[in-house]
């Protein structure tokens, strides 16, 4: 047996008063004696049936939270019909009760069928945020900012300018490509998910822009051979990425234009914002000769007999002799002079 909540309906002057039976959680009406009976059964066991007229139904709203939740009916009644299926729920969806009538109750088609209809938890309102609104970038590089957003609808981005940058994701992280200066949006969203609406799209402003290069300041550039490689100073050289050099060292004596030409004009640019190669001018003095003979006088005793002399000088500048008499002495030769004597006398 079960324990049930006997009413009794009428007051107890009456002549005649008749037991209704209700579950032990049910509600009571003021004014009927209450009494704890045993009876055989689930439901009421008196006093005729009573119909129930419409199904219940939804009432009001119910929006997802995380946890679980039952909606509010409309002609829901505990004491008359018991209620099974997905009336508790924690996703959005639709779900199917069913309600079947107790005791003496019934439908107003006479039956105690189980009549089933649904209910729905709504989705929660879409939230999007993004780490920053906007950055910049240079040419060829790349920068990212962070999505995040309520639930797991797939996020998307699109760039409105792909010859300036281009964007992909992976996982709730953009990457921005910077391809060309210019200014681009990449707009981000976010589909609808499994207990949330799609939000509103957010939005990131990408300014891409050459990367500076600081012009190289160039002095001393006056030089005397010494005969080993020389450099005019250079201060603030740009690094073999960004520059390639030419003409920075020499070691012959001449003129030279020192140049630093940008290695690629699409991604740089000199602080004063122009590509065109920076050229420098240097020059390189000869330096002073120098030269001696192996000796500065000789004798010959005879007008066929001759003497040889060294000759040695810095550089290499050609060597010369004459006589000044050609009739007593004449020379020959360079680095080697040969002195034939032809008369008596001094030359």
């Amino acid at each position: 047996s079960k324990k049930f909540l006997a009413h009794l309906k009428g007051k107890k002057e009456d002549g005649e008063r008749k037991l209704v039976y209700y579950p032990t959680h049910a509600r009571f009406v003021e004014g009927l004696e209450d009494k704890i009976v045993e009876v055989a059964g689930s439901g009421g066991t008196g006093g005729g049936s009573h119909t129930i007229s419409a199904i219940p139904s939804q009432n009001g709203t119910v929006t997802y939270t995380g946890i679980a939740q039952q909606c509010d009916w409309n002609d829901y009644d505990p004491l008359q019909l018991e209620i099974d299926g997905d009336y508790e729920e924690t996703d959005a969806g639709t779900y199917t009760v069913g309600f079947t009538p107790r005791g003496n109750y019934k439908w107003n088609n006479g039956t105690q069928d189980r009549m089933t209809t649904t209910w729905t938890l709504s989705k929660a309102a879409g939230t999007l945020s993004l780490s920053a609104d906007s950055g910049s970038i240079y040419v060829s590089e790349t920068g990212t900012f962070i999505a995040t957003r309520a639930g797991d609808g797939t996020i998307s981005v699109e760039s409105n300018d792909t010859d300036t940058a281009t964007a992909t994701i992976n996982g709730n992280t953009i990457t921005v490509n910077a391809i060309a200066p210019g200014t681009a949006t990449i707009t981000v969203s976010v589909d609808e998910g499994t207990n949330h609406l799609a939000p509103a799209n957010a939005t990131y402003q990408v300014t891409v822009s050459k990367r500076q290069v600081t012009i190289p300041t160039v002095t001393d550039t006056s030089k005397t051979y010494n005969g080993s490689p020389q450099s005019p100073t250079v201060t603030n050289e740009p690094s073999s990425t960004y520059a390639n050099v030419e003409n920075k060292s020499g070691t012959n004596a001449g003129n030279y234009t020192l140049t630093y030409t940008l290695t690629n004009t699409n991604m740089y640019e000199w602080t004063d914002s122009t590509t065109a190669a920076k050229e420098y001018p240097w020059t390189m003095a000869k330096a002073a000769c120098t030269i001696s003979l192996s000796t500065n006088a000789v004798s010959l005793t005879a007008a066929s007999s001759s003497k040889n002399v060294t000759v040695t000088r810095s550089g290499d500048g050609t060597i010369s002799a004459s006589s000044t008499a050609t009739n007593i002495a004449t020379v020959s030769g360079t680095t080697t002079l040969t002195i034939a004597g032809k008369a008596t006398g001094s030359a």
